[in-house]
Order: C-alpha cells, then sequence, then structure tokens
C-alpha cells in the first residue's frame, strides 16, 4: 500500500516537474490581450500597449498579471526611463512615474508614431518626420526624416527605418550617417536593447535581430509581428492583429 502511495506521488511530481518545464523551456504564446502593438520589458516584468485603451503588465513568463493596468486611450508606444513611465497615445505623450502618478502629459501637433529611450531624454517621430528629443522640460527638435517610419536608440547609435533602409546615425544627430543597409523585405519597427536591434518585418511574417552594423544576427518566422524586443533572458513578439504575444527563451 504504501508502496503505491509512493508511486502515485513520484508520478505527481513527474507530470509537475514536465509540465513546468515544458513552460519554461520551450517557446509559448500569451493570448487574451487586446490588439497589443508595442511592449516594454525591466526586472521581469513586462509592460504591453494593447490598442484595446490600457497598458497591460505581465510576468515574463507571460501571465498577465494586470490585465488593465494602466487606462489610456489607444497607446501605441512604451517606454520605461529609470522610474518613468512614458506612453504615446495619438499626439500625446504622458510621462508618469511609478507607482503611476501622471506628471506630466505633453501635446504635439502631429501624430505620434513611436517613442524610444535615448541617453538623455526620449525621443519622439512623429507622422510628418520630425524628431526631437523630449524631456519634462523641453521638447528640442533634432532633425526631418521623409518617410521614416520607426526609430531605435542604443549605446551611441540612432537607427531610423525608412522603407526597406535602416539608417544608422552617430549619437542623435542625424546630419552624420554611419551606415545603411537595404533589406529585401519593408521593416515596419524596430527597437534596440542588449546591443541587439530587433527589426520586425509584418507582410513578410519575419523578425531579423541584427547587431549595431546591422549585420544579421539571426532572423525568425512569425505570423503577422508587429513589434519585436529582444532581452538576454527573453525574445518577445507582439502580433496586434492575433491578439498574441510570442515568447521565446535565450
Amino acid at each position: 500500500m504504501n508502496s503505491k502511495k509512493e508511486y502515485v506521488c513520484i508520478l505527481g511530481v513527474f507530470i509537475f516537474v514536465v509540465i513546468t518545464s515544458f513552460k519554461l523551456g520551450s517557446d509559448y504564446g500569451v493570448i487574451g490581450l487586446k490588439e497589443p502593438t508595442a511592449l516594454a520589458y525591466k526586472n521581469g516584468i513586462l509592460y504591453v500597449a494593447n490598442k484595446g485603451n490600457y497598458v497591460s503588465m505581465l510576468d515574463k513568463y507571460g501571465n498577465i498579471l494586470e490585465l488593465e493596468y494602466l487606462n489610456i486611450k489607444k497607446p501605441s508606444s512604451i517606454i520605461l526611463d529609470g522610474n518613468d513611465f512614458v506612453v504615446s497615445s495619438n499626439n500625446e505623450l504622458f510621462f508618469y512615474q511609478k507607482p503611476l502618478e501622471l506628471k506630466k502629459v505633453i501635446r504635439f501637433d502631429d501624430k505620434i508614431v513611436q517613442i524610444a529611450k535615448s541617453n538623455s531624454g526620449v525621443l519622439v517621430l512623429l507622422s510628418n518626420g520630425d524628431i526631437l528629443k523630449v524631456n519634462y522640460l523641453e521638447a528640442k527638435f533634432l532633425c526631418n526624416i521623409p518617410n521614416a517610419s520607426s526609430i531605435t536608440f542604443g549605446d551611441g547609435y540612432f537607427f531610423v527605418v525608412v522603407g526597406n533602409f535602416i539608417n544608422v546615425y552617430d549619437n542623435d544627430n542625424c546630419n552624420r550617417l554611419e551606415t545603411s543597409r537595404e533589406f529585401g523585405v519593408e521593416i515596419n519597427y524596430i527597437s534596440y536593447n542588449d546591443g541587439v536591434v530587433s527589426a520586425t518585418s509584418t507582410s513578410d511574417n519575419i523578425v531579423f535581430l541584427l547587431n549595431q552594423h546591422l549585420d544579421k544576427i539571426k532572423s525568425y518566422k512569425f505570423d503577422k509581428p508587429t513589434f519585436a524586443y529582444y532581452s538576454k533572458q527573453k525574445f518577445f513578439v507582439c502580433s496586434r492583429k492575433l491578439g498574441k504575444i510570442y515568447i521565446k527563451n535565450n
């Protein structure tokens, strides 16, 4: 009788280990979000901007901690900058200080396409091609790049997407082009973290991982990817159309 109980106990532990190992050791997806369009990740917590008028908070395994962590009209882009939590929506930029105390709202004449963290403020790309550096006190115009569709910044380099090209500039000087590379597909969005540029092509169902010089490290196939974010822990990919986030273990 004792042997039977021991056998059942061991079997239960074995099943638990197998299930847990599968979740932690395999690639998987998160559903239940509404049009996830962009995300930010820090200290094991994932913040997802949903076009369904809220920002969600998840753990690094994709478990939803708070579906409507922040209610905001159609958030389009989100970054974490120290204690600041910055979200864009239409033509407005919201600065929050944790725990979600709204500190300032900046409004622009044109719609915000994307925001990105820089070494001394927030980079803002507007629909007219204007790129600005913004903090609590001021918005400084940097340059205008016609047809720019996405921006990111990291380790002294400034990246701008124009059609099939990604241009790399020195720091945030838009007039000092370091390199430019054309891809065989249209690039929709880019992000930068841990020395890696994540470049998403929605129509071609592909995400490229690139180094600072735009050399290809890896490429992955995903169904309708919208926005990708790489960290040494995890690799996250939003699919706005499918209402889903893909998570890969690194």
